[in-house]
């Protein structure tokens, strides 16, 4: 029996297409480590989001590789929840509050291929990489 709520799957790329295109003028305001504010908009949003789909699918990300972010709650964050799930990718978040040994255990257990993050984390980062 076909279900009669919805026509589409309700995907996470199904929800930036759909904000993409509805909301595409709304915007969105964050706040970087530095704590300078970031205006960009839902159509802003959603364009660097398949961007970053595309760059991680040109890198080599398949279905289903795990890509974890280490990174504050800002735009780039955004963009790479609605972007990594668009290559195939499993997103992660990796808890910035956790001692970096505890960050490097749950990167490694959970097999992660790739990840994000900004400079500011980047010495976080350095450790998983190369454990």
């Amino acid at each position: 029996m076909r279900g009669l709520m919805m026509d589409f799957p309700l995907t996470v790329p199904a929800l930036i297409e759909r904000a993409g295109k509805i909301f595409g003028n709304v915007e969105i305001v964050t706040r970087r480590p530095d704590h300078s504010l970031v205006r960009t908009t839902w159509g802003d949003v959603r364009r660097r989001s398949l961007r970053l789909a595309n760059a991680l699918t040109g890198l080599g990300l398949r279905r289903g590789d795990r890509v974890a972010t280490l990174l504050w709650n800002q735009s780039e964050h955004l963009e790479a929840y609605f972007g990594v799930p668009s290559a195939g990718g499993v997103l992660h978040t990796l808890n910035l509050r956790l001692h970096p040994d505890e960050i490097t255990f749950i990167a490694n257990h959970a097999e992660t291929g790739s990840s994000l993050s900004t400079t500011c984390c980047y010495p976080c980062m350095r450790n998983f990489a190369t454990a």
